[in-house]
């Protein structure tokens, strides 16, 4: 039971940071909607750099390729 009440702030945890991760996706994708390319792409990097695991939409990461070519 112990384990159980450790593992609960755990989950919290990470719960909180991948709400933080899709916020600051929707920050960026608000960023490529306005045509704000170069901040998107500058807290992209930020993002990536914070969160080099988390999933992102394949249509997200073609409009990030496509702003760095």
């Amino acid at each position: 039971m112990a384990k159980d009440v450790a593992a609960a702030p755990r989950a919290d945890q990470e719960a909180a940071q991948a709400k933080r991760a899709r916020d600051w996706l929707s920050v960026i994708d608000a960023m490529l909607k306005a045509d704000l390319k170069n901040d998107a792409l500058a807290e992209w990097t930020k993002f990536r750099a914070a969160y080099p695991n988390h999933p992102v939409p394949d249509e997200m990461l073609a409009r990030i390729a496509a702003i760095k070519r």
